[in-house]
């Protein structure tokens, strides 16, 4: 599964500018891509320049079109991205902030917003007012600029963005969802690994998803689960499969993939060292013992 802004980092085809805790990048496509999963492991802003957006969630769609912008919660999430209906190029700019960033900000708000009734949602619609429209443009030739380098200034230029979003007309939410996005954080453990066992992501993800640096993250796992990170998400994601094939028609490959195992191959060996069995053998024998009765 890809996920970003790691994959950012890493890669020499984007144009983008990265400090402590924060990443703006221009990303730009001539492909439409659809429903494809993304983890996404710092809560962004993203601007759609053109093209559309879809994040796809058990609550509907939503739909993000030229001049429009969403802020997205840190997390897995299902999206597509479509190039303008006459051809040409997906494009948007988005920024990435760890959580101190967030934290900061909502702390520099008052009591009395702070403490609006908070939202459980992955994804928050923004209001683009000419005055975010005006300072994108300006972020953009940054690219280039020697201030694009400088920490202070980029961190400032952030605050700057949040506090044009807060103070918009028609953003009264936003701070209720940025509130709920610093209150959730530091995620329950035991919640956090439910939630992402079976993603096919690394445990620096998984730990950086939970709001701790890798070191505490195995700290805590130890004292929580008195087991390795590696061993109890193998055996989770082998109780899964278990149920799915018990429980479950999807086919051998379905119940691989949402394991978290891209590998048919992979998944096999390791379900048949667990069990005993091959997946498809263990579910044979099911159908088997069914038919007997």
């Amino acid at each position: 599964m890809l996920t970003i802004p790691r994959f950012i980092h890493n890669s020499p085809q984007f144009a983008d500018i990265t400090v402590d805790g924060i990443t703006f990048v221009q990303f730009q496509s001539r492909k439409s891509k659809i429903r494809h999963e993304v983890c996404v492991s710092q809560h962004s802003l993203v601007f759609v320049l053109e093209g559309t957006k879809y994040i796809h969630s058990a609550d509907g769609d939503m739909v993000i079109r030229k001049g429009e912008a969403f802020f997205c919660r840190k997390g897995c999430h299902l999206m597509s991205e479509m190039i303008p209906e006459d051809g040409g190029t997906f494009d948007t700019v988005l920024f990435f902030f760890d959580d101190a960033i967030l934290g900061n900000f909502v702390d520099q708000l008052s009591a009395e917003k702070n403490q609006i009734a908070s939202t459980d949602r992955s994804a928050f619609r923004i209001k683009v007012t000419e005055q975010v429209s005006i300072y994108l443009s300006s972020m953009l030739s940054l690219f280039d600029s020697p201030l694009g380098k400088n920490d202070d200034f980029l961190r400032l230029k952030v605050n700057e963005l949040l506090h044009y979003i807060y103070t918009a007309s028609g953003n009264d939410e936003f701070v209720s969802f940025l509130v709920a996005c610093r209150n959730s954080s530091r995620g329950d453990l035991s919640a956090v690994m439910e939630r992402y066992f079976n993603k096919n992501i690394s445990l620096e993800t998984v730990a950086e998803l939970s709001g701790r640096s890798l070191s505490s993250f195995k700290r805590e796992f130890k004292k929580t689960f008195n087991t390795t990170p590696a061993r109890w998400i193998r055996e989770r994601r082998m109780s899964w499969a278990e149920q799915l094939l018990r429980n479950s028609a999807k086919s051998i490959t379905e119940i691989s993939y949402e394991s978290g195992y891209e590998s048919l191959s992979h998944f096999s060996t390791l379900f048949r060292k667990n069990y005993g069995v091959t997946p498809r053998e263990y579910r044979a024998e099911l159908n088997s013992a069914k038919s007997d009765l």
